[in-house]
C-alpha cells in the first residue's frame, strides 16, 4: 500500500483532533515549527481506498509546556516541539 506524510497545525491551540480513515496505520514523523511560525506534527499514513475514506477515527494530540502538571493516564507521548524563542512543548496523543 501506498503512504502519504500530511502537515497538521495546532494553529494557536494546546489541543489537535485529526480524523483518520480506520486502518490508515498513523505514524507521526516530525513535530516543530513550519515557515508560518505555527506549531506542527507530520503524520504519515497509508493512502486510503475510497471504502475507507467512508469512515473516519478520531486521533487527539495535546501539548503540555515543560513544567506544566497533567493526567498521564492513557496518554502516549510522541515528541517534542522547541519554538525559535526557547519554549518546549511535549505531544502526546490522547488514548481515551
Amino acid at each position: 500500500m501506498s503512504r502519504v506524510i500530511f502537515k497538521y497545525s495546532f494553529r494557536g491551540e494546546f489541543k489537535l483532533r485529526i480524523g483518520f480513515p480506520r486502518d490508515a496505520n498513523p505514524i507521526v514523523r516530525h513535530m516543530g515549527i513550519d515557515d508560518r511560525g505555527e506549531n506542527c506534527i507530520w503524520i504519515e499514513r497509508d493512502v486510503p481506498t475510497q471504502e475507507e475514506n467512508d469512515t473516519f477515527v478520531p486521533h487527539t494530540f495535546v501539548m503540555y509546556a515543560t513544567g506544566e502538571s497533567f493526567d498521564s493516564t492513557r496518554k502516549n507521548f510522541v515528541g517534542t516541539i522547541i519554538t525559535p524563542r526557547g519554549a518546549v512543548w511535549h505531544v502526546y496523543e490522547d488514548l481515551a
